[in-house]
């Protein structure tokens, strides 16, 4: 009966008349915290941040809940003045605050629109008005229906996913639950088979957010963590400013889509939003087949057959080395004799009153032992002999290049030591080791060090781990001051290196 129900819908409303301009996709994740998006693998949502504008830091309304919440998103409106404060949507003004996709028919009725959401009240009760409207039972159903949709050539589809929300209701909101990064995982996986679907993809402007986060198992208090979300814009976008500025609200998203779609905004729609724009200025085109293969580079030096391999994060939106620096690639830079150092004209590391391999290995093996200091001389010395531009990653570059990562060598499996590059599986962007092994130095701005993803000593290596540098590092330096280039009591961290263009 359902699929009849449809049937009938899609035969009523498939007549209709589509023009040739601006077309938008709007896609809701329920309950999906902006932090976990980050530690979750989601290529498809990556692909359109690398060439869009995205903001983590964006605020929902006061009340985190999902009918007030989605009612702002979806009016471009607050809850007192769409009147929705709880899920019954008992309250909905919709004489001063209606559904965007309603004012999309009302104003170009030619515009073939569409409303598909798993949460089954934003088609009973938010009041769409679209040409098409669909109840979905699951994540999966809402991509076939979208991807049936596309078919009828829309110009505006709003899409709604729960299965993240459900997640974070049944195990917990945050990365340090599986279901929960599953979750988000499998989204963007249907949103992969959508967007593999539209035959012109430079036409659209696709918007992604998100209507509260969560703690615990639940949401709905004004604080941080339930009221952050996160905006993306990425596409065909003409209008407007060329980023979400800094602060960002979910009532800018319907300013944003009526401007797309040339519909000029009237004083007694209350919108409280601004229309806000994007860095790019078209949808980035699908994956190769082989990215990493396409865009990777081998760094080689004159006079040496040393060489290291660089992978391109995020479609290109900087480099990192594919393993940790090893001793064959420091060694140029250590060992060099003074009258070279003159010439290069970046000084280097002071010869170690003790054995800076600590007898772990060398050929082929990770670098390890030096201070920060040594680490940012390093790369100025590898800019300076490469003519490209090396450096540390900062902390936000270093997450994004070890999003995901599952693969490391920790204390349940090292043996206490460190072990050679690339030796355990690779990441799914082709990096080797970026948690365990050797925890890597990064650039916080600060002179005191930090340096994440564990190490070989560490039980639990991953993403979110940190240590920042402490005088216990150098304890049996006998130097005053202690030696700024090597650390006499940290066998552990070493050095991934950030390129900025190949």
């Amino acid at each position: 009966m359902r699929f009849f129900f449809l049937l009938l819908l899609l035969l009523s409303s498939c007549s209709k008349q589509t023009t040739v301009g601006p077309k938008v996709l709007l896609i809701g994740i329920d309950g999906c915290r902006p932090d976990s998006l980050r530690d979750a693998s989601t290529p498809n949502l990556d692909r359109l941040i690398s060439t869009g504008a995205f903001n983590p830091e964006a605020q929902t309304c006061a009340r985190t809940v999902s009918g007030p919440s989605w009612m702002s998103i979806l009016t471009g409106t607050w809850p007192e003045t769409h009147g929705v404060v709880d899920n019954s949507f008992d309250g909905y003004k919709a004489e001063h605050a209606q559904h965007f996709l309603s004012r999309i028919e009302k104003a170009k009725p030619e515009l073939r629109t569409a409303s598909i959401t798993e949460w089954h009240p934003l088609a009973e009760k938010a009041q769409a008005g679209a040409d098409f409207i669909a109840k979905a039972n699951t994540t999966s159903e809402v991509a076939d229906l979208a991807i049936e949709e596309l078919a009828n050539n829309p110009n505006a589809i709003f899409l709604h996913f729960d299965a993240v929300d459900h997640a974070g209701h049944s195990f917990g909101y945050g990365s340090e639950f599986p279901e929960y990064l599953t979750a988000i995982e499998l989204v963007d996986f249907e949103l992969g088979r959508i967007l593999a679907e539209m035959e012109n993809p430079e036409e659209w402007l696709i918007l992604a957010t998100t209507d509260h986060g969560g703690t615990g198992t639940g949401h709905g208090q004004d604080i941080p963590l339930h009221r952050t979300v996160f905006l993306l814009a990425s596409g065909n976008y003409q209008a407007g400013p060329l980023r979400w500025r800094r602060y960002a609200e979910v009532v800018d998203i319907v300013p944003t889509i009526l401007r797309h779609l040339r519909i000029p905004l009237l004083p007694e729609w209350n919108i409280a939003g601004t229309s806000l724009g994007m860095s790019a200025p078209s949808t980035p085109a699908p994956p190769k087949p082989n990215p990493l293969k396409a865009k990777a580079f081998t760094q080689t030096f004159d006079n040496s057959d040393v060489t290291f391999e660089m992978l391109p994060i995020a479609n290109g939106q900087f480099w990192m080395s594919q393993t940790e620096i090893s001793w064959d690639v420091f060694d140029l830079f250590f060992l060099r004799e003074s009258d070279v150092i003159e010439a290069d004209g970046v000084s280097g590391p002071s010869k170690s009153v003790f054995p800076v391999g600590r007898g772990f290995g060398h050929a082929g093996h990770p670098a390890l032992g030096m201070t920060l200091n040594s680490a940012q001389h390093f790369c100025q010395w590898l800019s300076k002999k490469t003519g490209r531009t090396y450096r540390l990653a900062t902390e936000d570059e270093w997450m994004l290049a070890a999003k995901g990562a599952s693969n490391g060598w920790s204390a349940e499996n090292a043996d206490e030591k460190p072990h050679a590059c690339g030796q355990l599986p690779a990441e799914s962007n082709g990096l080797h080791d970026i948690i365990g092994n050797l925890a890597e130095w990064i650039d916080t701005g600060e002179d005191v060090g930090t340096v994440c993803g564990g190490s070989y000593l560490d039980e639990n290596i991953n993403v979110e781990l940190r240590a920042t540098y402490n005088i216990n590092w150098q304890a049996r330096d006998p130097q005053w001051p202690k030696s700024s280039w090597w650390m006499s009591d940290c066998g552990w961290v070493g050095i991934r290196v950030l390129c900025e263009a190949p």
